[in-house]
């Protein structure tokens, strides 16, 4: 079976189960390298070219030397989509920089009835990430900076509380719908999938998140219950 290895931020809050970063939703072996200096602030940010990767591009030279052929390499953080491509021609692996690598996709099948929740709709809709929005112009919605499940990643905090931090997640995706019905939603965060189960259950929506990317690859990678 493939090996996954996740690049994960400089962070240490809470990895639940269906966080990428997290051992516990895989059925595959895992494997987590914490990029230096790489923290929430660094990476998302309105001018991504002025980020310093060279840690993402070490790790991945390390990496490609002794993986199988069908292993999989990916991140802890969405918005390293304005890498995928240069990051990609560093590995002869697949490599996922963030599930917005699906947007072409999802696009050609749902349209404008599709919707993006974001860690941060402000740095999304800058110009940089154009390309990895591929001419998307529908619903976009981001955490607020004073919601719960942002401050515990912005400070990094020790614990989370699952049910405030998915009670506050429904409220946010009920507004977004009220005001622009969709009828499938793209997780661009990583740390947002522990909470798919539950906004499908509300919203009876199609999601898609990091995961269900990786799945595509590798059907047997995910825990059923995630992908």
């Amino acid at each position: 079976m493939a090996k996954l290895t996740v690049l994960q931020l400089d962070t240490a809050f809470p990895r639940l189960p269906g966080d990428v970063a997290s051992p516990d939703s895989y059925d595959c072996a895992i494997e987590i390298v914490t990029i230096p200096a790489a923290t929430v602030k660094a990476i998302v940010t309105d001018h991504p070219d002025q980020t310093d990767i060279s840690g993402f591009e070490t790790a991945i030279d390390l990496i490609d030397r002794t993986a199988e052929d069908d292993d999989v390499i990916t991140t802890s953080c969405g918005f390293l989509c304005y890498w995928q491509k240069h990051l990609a021609r560093r590995t002869r692996l697949p490599f996922v920089a963030s599930a917005l690598t699906d947007m072409p996709r999802l696009q050609a099948q749902y349209g404008q009835r599709l919707g993006i929740l974001t860690f941060d709709a402000n740095t999304l809709t800058q110009p940089a990430y154009a390309p990895a929005l591929a001419g998307f112009n529908g619903s976009i919605a981001g955490l607020p900076k004073t919601a719960y499940l942002r401050q515990v990643i912005t400070q990094n905090a020790p614990q989370l509380d699952s049910q405030r931090a998915e009670a506050e997640l429904i409220e946010l995706v009920r507004k977004m719908i009220s005001d622009t019905p969709i009828d499938a939603l793209l997780l661009e965060c990583t740390n947002l999938p522990p909470y798919k189960a539950a906004l499908k259950a509300e919203f009876g929506i199609e999601i898609y998140d990091i995961l269900t990317v990786l799945h595509k690859i590798d059907a047997q990678m995910v825990k059923p219950y995630y992908n």
